[in-house]
Order: structure tokens, then sequence, then C-alpha cells
């Protein structure tokens, strides 16, 4: 992906995001949902489809600078909903989430309408780490890779378990098309052990996988935090929401198994 693949994008989230682009150069990047379309779409691994829904993640430096850059899209038609960070903008829906040098030392942000708290550890590292992707009318935008959608919805996961079901259902997603995302020559050349790993499956090896991946890219916070979440999940075992919740698909016994396989590789 280093030459900035073309990708195809709804055209009023196309829209909005030059807008965006505008204003603060690549200094976001896609996640969530969006970004989870965008890669599986880039590897023909699920029908493409234009989705309208994008969440944000905005470097930013203050409440201040997040206040002024809401006002100018505001100035360029977007619509701010009930939500500080929920954005229309003509069919398209964005959530633009700030963080950087906006949160505090522990890696939180803290709204000024309602006080909400929300965790912003592991974007930093979703940032640095992201894939560069190109849009029809070239701009250039960073889309958070698979495994690092894994750490930040596993965090994201953890603030709010019952509100988030669909967060261990995309893990699951991302676990079971890992090796096949452009992942095979790397797993293939560089991490043939794992063809040797007890019980293997293509699923349990992509989970591996991303193990090592988040080892590699990650900070050794953003890691800690993601690996207390998940063993106090795999110490619940199957009375475990988080598993519960990623099973809704296949054996709960093969999602702790997939678990397992991931945390014992994040070394």
């Amino acid at each position: 992906m280093d030459k900035a693949p073309l990708i195809d994008i709804d055209k009023d989230v196309l829209e909005g995001l030059n807008h965006l682009h505008k204003l603060c150069s690549d200094n976001f990047i896609i996640v969530g949902a969006a970004a989870r379309d965008i890669l599986m779409q880039y590897h023909k691994l699920q029908p493409s489809r234009a989705t309208r829904d994008a969440d944000l993640a905005v470097r930013i430096g203050s409440w201040d600078l997040y206040a002024d850059l809401k006002a100018r899209l505001i100035g360029l038609g977007f619509r701010q909903q009930r939500a500080e960070y929920n954005f229309h903008y003509k069919t398209a829906i964005f959530d633009i989430m700030p963080f950087g040098d906006i949160q505090t030392n522990k890696s939180e942000i803290l709204w000024p309408q309602d006080g909400k708290v929300m965790n912003m550890l592991g974007f930093d590292d979703a940032f640095r780490t992201a894939h560069k992707f190109r849009t029809d009318n070239n701009i250039e935008i960073r889309i958070a890779s698979l495994s690092s959608l894994v750490l930040l919805k596993t965090i994201a996961w953890n603030d709010r378990p019952r509100e988030r079901p669909q967060d261990p259902m995309d893990i699951d997603t991302i676990i079971s098309n890992y090796l096949e995302a452009g992942n095979f020559d790397r797993f293939y050349d560089e991490n043939s052990d794992l063809a040797e790993m007890k019980n293997f499956t293509m699923e349990r090896a992509g989970a591996a996988l991303i193990g090592r991946d988040l080892y590699r890219l990650c900070s050794n916070r953003a890691l800690e935090e993601m690996k207390g979440i998940l063993e106090r999940e795999l110490d619940l075992s199957e009375i475990s929401v988080f598993f519960q919740q990623m099973a809704r698909r296949k054996n709960i016994s093969v999602c702790i198994d997939q678990i397992q396989a991931m945390l014992s590789n994040m070394k």
C-alpha cells in the first residue's frame, strides 16, 4: 500500500472528507466500521458498497482548536447533531473525535458540554501505523489498519460493554479474514512458524499474526491495557460478555481459543 492505492467512497462522504482535509490536512484518520469496510472491500473480502457513515479521529491540540474546527465545518454545511462529535453533511454521517495533545495524561478526553469521558488510548498508534489511500479527487487519507482496529475496538468496548456488542463481532470478522486481507505473503515468508502451532486453523493463525503485529506496532501502554481487558475476559471464559457477543456466529470455545492465540503472540 506504499503507493496510496485508489479507493471508492460515497460522493457525500468524499465531499465531507475533502472539506476536512482542507482544514486540517492529513491530521485525521478513518476508524471504525468505515475503515473495516474500506479495507475488506479493497481486498475483495466483501461486496463493494459505499458507506455513508464515517468515524474519524482528528489529531488536535486543545478544545479551543476543536471548537474552531467545528465552527468552520458548520460554515461549510456540516450540521451538528445532539452529540458534540456527530455531524451530518448532506446524506453522510460523521463522528469526528479529537485525540492527541487534547488528551489527559490518562489518554482520556473530557467533553466540555456533558462531562462525558472517553478513553482515546491507542489512537496515536493507529494514526502512526495507518494505511494511506487516495480518493478519486486525489486526496490522500489515512485509514486505520485492521490490527489497530482490534486494539481500538477492544478498548472502546471496555468503556461500555453492554452498549457496544458490535465490537467483539467486528473483532471476530477481522480475525476470520486477516490472512486474506493482504497478509498471506507475510504469514508464509516471515511467520511460517505459526503453521506449526497446535490445533492450527487459518483463523487461529490470523489471530496469532494480529498479536504479533500489535506487539510490533503499538505502545507498551496500549498493549498492556488491551491485554488486561482480554485476560480478564478469558478468566470469565464462557460467562464473559465479550465472548458471548463475539460468538454470535460461531462456537464460543473457538472465539476463546482465537483470543488466547492472539495474546500468546503479543510478545
